[in-house]
């Protein structure tokens, strides 16, 4: 009766002559592929940045919904989950964000420019992401050109810096699909690499 092993297979390596592991081919292409994602991302984080966050308050008057998200925040930043006169357990919005923008109006004081920094953060933070996810599969045209016109589309720019909570409803969609897309990259490389 003969046993197998139920131990997975390693993938074999490439040995120098003094005995070292030496970095396969596609080790290094991963590696440079990893490298060219970040410096892409940070070059469309700063030109998303750059568009999104310079005078929060240039946009004249307010919209309903700031001035709503503005209300909750501060009402929940002094312990109160009230909304202008009304005391009630729901909003009618992603509730993070609340969790998020409280704080920062205890800290700073109640602004609408707190609440319209934070929106143009979690816009660009999406339009890095997005871009982050291109380029780490491999797409490196797609994350420069996508991500440049994301970080400067005029109506992305525009409902960026609007105090919305959709902003960071957004930026944790992009950032699961990112994931996403990079663990299926990654695993399909990995069966490939690990077949005889």
């Amino acid at each position: 009766m003969t046993t197998t092993s139920t131990a997975p297979r390693e993938a074999p390596r490439n040995r120098t002559a003094s005995g070292n592991d030496a970095r396969t081919p596609r080790a290094l292409q991963a590696g440079r592929l990893q490298t060219g994602a970040v410096v892409i991302t940070a070059i469309v984080l700063a030109i998303a940045l750059l568009a999104r966050l310079p005078q929060p308050l240039a946009t004249p008057g307010w919209d309903g919904d700031e001035g709503y998200t503005l209300e909750i925040a501060w009402n929940l930043a002094h312990g109160d989950a009230r909304m202008f006169a009304l005391e009630y357990r729901f909003v009618a919005h992603p509730p993070l964000a609340f969790a998020f923008i409280a704080p920062a109006l205890r800290a700073f004081g109640r602004d609408l420019a707190i609440v319209r920094i934070g929106a143009g953060v979690a816009s660009a933070l999406t339009v890095a992401i997005v871009a982050w996810g291109l380029g780490r599969v491999g797409l490196r045209r797609a994350a420069v050109l996508g991500g440049i016109a994301l970080a400067v589309a005029p109506f992305a720019v525009a409902y960026g810096r609007m105090g919305y909570t959709y902003g960071l409803l957004s930026l944790v969609v992009s950032a699961t699909m990112a994931h996403l897309v990079a663990w299926r990259h990654d695993a399909h490389s990995t069966n490939f690499s690990a077949a005889p």
